[in-house]
């Protein structure tokens, strides 16, 4: 199937509730190094670090990602899976692309205005060519990407809830199914007025799994309704780019199954692009 035919089973919408899309891949650390009595990193571990940081950084400028942000103040020990650096072009307005690299951690992030799955991927690929590439070539264990996630963080604003608070927003938009025990709604002082925060951890196929969060939140100090979506995925040790973006589009995939069978009362306010 081309990657026409494939895009067009997937919606887009002209007011989507987005907020951010996170791709992220993990990989394993010299993590037995550290014990509970110490917070030091071995040195040969921070070296190896710096010289992938370095080597990545090297690699990205020339794409326009020549904005560097480090992330914790120098000197500072960083710990696995905690982003150090962040890379982001000069014009951010136009390009809302960025990666972010620490010890064991590549994130590809994207915020609005976002033009579709076809080129973000694009950009996640991009991102895992260049780690690989950026790994120093006499560090003894190559990087092998033990696991993967794809995060989508939509906010629905009054715009899409039309004044439903989160506990009916959640009944009679999304179709949850929400039976509070009599004597909660004995202790309320207006049942209409509970506040559900919703986390389902869902099984997908094997290593895979979706975790689902729902609750009221802010946006910009604007009242939203979050709907956080993410699919995880272990990976095989040495899988190849490719394999890994199979991994990547499946879980978009079950991402956008999921949002768009839940939120289809919101279609009409989203707006389907034709």
């Amino acid at each position: 199937m081309s990657t026409k035919e494939a895009s067009e089973k997937f919606k887009h919408f002209e007011n989507p509730p987005l907020i951010e899309i996170i791709a992220e891949l993990r990989w394993n650390v010299a993590t037995q190094m550290l014990s509970a009595n110490s917070v030091q990193i071995p040195e040969y571990v921070k070296v190896s670090d710096e010289h992938l940081f370095r080597n990545f950084a090297e690699k990205v400028a020339p794409l326009g990602y020549n904005q560097v942000e480090r992330l914790l103040p120098p000197g500072l020990p960083f710990f696995p899976f905690q982003p150090v650096y962040r890379y982001r072009k000069e014009n951010s307005s136009s390009d809302p692309t960025l990666y972010q690299i620490g010890s064991g951690i590549l994130s590809v992030n994207i915020t609005p205005p976002y033009d579709g799955w076809n080129n973000f991927q694009h950009i996640i690929k991009q991102g895992i060519d260049l780690l690989l590439e950026s790994q120093p070539q006499d560090t003894a264990e190559k990087i092998s990407i033990s696991s993967l996630s794809l995060r989508y963080i939509n906010a629905f604003k009054s715009d899409l809830t039309q004044g439903e608070k989160v506990n009916s927003f959640l009944i009679n938009t999304l179709g949850f199914n929400i039976q509070l025990p009599s004597v909660l709604l004995e202790q309320a002082t207006s049942g209409d007025d509970i506040k559900p925060l919703l986390k389902l951890i869902i099984p997908l196929q094997e290593n895979q799994q979706m975790t689902l969060v729902m609750a009221e939140g802010k946006i910009n100090e604007e009242d939203a309704i979050l709907m956080d979506i993410t699919v995880s995925v272990n990976s095989e040790p040495n899988l190849s780019a490719n394999a890994l973006m199979n991994a990547f589009n499946g879980a978009r995939k079950s991402i956008h199954t999921v949002f768009c069978k839940l939120t289809e009362k919101l279609h009409p306010l989203m707006e389907i692009k034709k």
